[in-house]
């Protein structure tokens, strides 16, 4: 793991690049601002706006924007401080940033608010919880899926994302497994523009 996050929060929060691409892992269990479990935001300022890769990817575990509506699953979620919740988003949406990744929630959900993407992909294994569309926090527009899923219908799978720097986009696709017919799917697909 890159030791190049801030003091005390090494191989938790990082970034690394590879040819035209540059990652962002934040950790958000890590007290800032006070006692709020938040991302290192003037951290995060630093790396979006000191690199001019066209495609930058920012990754964390806790979504910005809720998708369900567990109030324990709330608990540990960026969306307890809204403020700076509210702060990260900012930053990304200012420096163009195409998509914001990231799991807790057990599910896969994509929704888009202020040109930037939230893309769910916790669906790598733990136990589903029924998606309900109407639990979607309403500042996130919905994108996948565009309706409600039973909780005996939920799919593990995977995101793949491919990155095609001589058209300035990435593609993504989501893989399900198909329990009953033992082979893996296609669920959502999607093409995002580099900043």
């Amino acid at each position: 793991m890159p030791v190049n996050g801030p003091p005390g929060e090494e191989k938790q929060t990082y970034s690394f690049t590879h040819n035209g691409a540059k990652f962002i892992a934040t950790d958000d269990y890590i007290a800032h601002n006070g006692e709020k479990e938040t991302v290192n935001q003037s951290w995060v300022d630093r790396q979006l706006t000191q690199d001019i890769r066209p495609f930058m990817f920012v990754f964390g575990h806790s979504p910005v924007y809720h998708v369900e509506h567990d109030e324990a699953d709330f608990l540990f979620s960026l969306e307890v401080h809204p403020k700076e919740a509210g702060m990260f988003w900012e930053s990304m949406v200012n420096n163009n940033v195409s998509a914001y990744f990231c799991g807790h929630t057990h599910m896969y959900v994509r929704g888009e608010s202020q040109g930037v993407q939230q893309v769910v992909s916790g669906n790598g294994g733990a136990e589903m919880p029924a998606f309900n569309t109407t639990l979607v926090d309403p500042a996130l527009m919905l994108e996948y899926p565009q309706k409600s899923i039973a909780q005996n219908d939920q799919q593990v799978g995977y995101l793949v994302i491919t990155v095609h720097e001589d058209l300035g986009t990435f593609d993504g696709v989501q893989k399900m497994y198909n329990a009953t017919t033992q082979s893996w799917e296609t669920g959502d697909t999607f093409t995002l523009k580099a900043r």
